[in-house]
């Protein structure tokens, strides 16, 4: 089931998105590809919360800082500084998450602040558990646990003393 949904999620982004998106932005590396596949799968953009209505600067950006928040795991970028200066000089992976040009981006401070709030609000999670529930919505999904857990048990049977197996006896 879940081969035959990512089959056809490829099929689609590789043959119909691809060439259009490199038509628009230009060439596209293997990982820009790898970033593309995944933020058209994870659809991230339906969980992050547009809090209209409430005192102070909107927060217009979230959903860019939400790609930006799964480019950096696509890219295995450790540091947000890092992601930052990609974002700085790499034009697609930038057109890929939102921003039109350099000056739109964000500060270091920003995207700190925004991928706590994407921790505190278990994002990830929540991302990860409605793909799954999407995916295996009409399947039963068998599996098989294993734990490793430590037993604590007796080396050594304990033999009866003699008290005990006659008051046993008299039971």
């Amino acid at each position: 089931m879940l081969r035959k949904i990512l089959s056809q999620i490829w099929g689609n982004v590789q043959y119909l998105l691809f060439p259009e998106l490199e038509e628009e932005i230009g060439p596209l590396t293997e990982t820009h590809k790898k970033l593309i596949s995944v933020l058209e799968l994870v659809r991230i953009e339906q969980f992050v919360s547009s809090e209209i209505g409430l005192i102070g600067r909107p927060p217009k950006d979230r959903v860019f800082l939400a790609r930006a928040f799964v480019a950096k795991v696509v890219y295995k970028l450790p540091f947000t500084n890092q992601l930052r200066n990609h974002l700085l000089a790499d034009k697609q992976l930038r057109l890929i998450c939102g921003w039109s040009s350099v000056g739109d981006i964000p500060s270091e401070s920003k995207f700190s602040r925004a991928f706590n709030e994407f921790a505190q609000a278990s994002l990830a999670e929540r991302t990860h558990a409605a793909l799954i529930k999407d995916i295996y919505k009409d399947d039963i999904v068998g599996h098989v646990s294993k734990d490793s857990t430590p037993i604590e048990a007796r080396a050594k049977a304990v033999i009866p003393t003699e008290e005990e197996k006659k008051a046993k006896k008299k039971k």
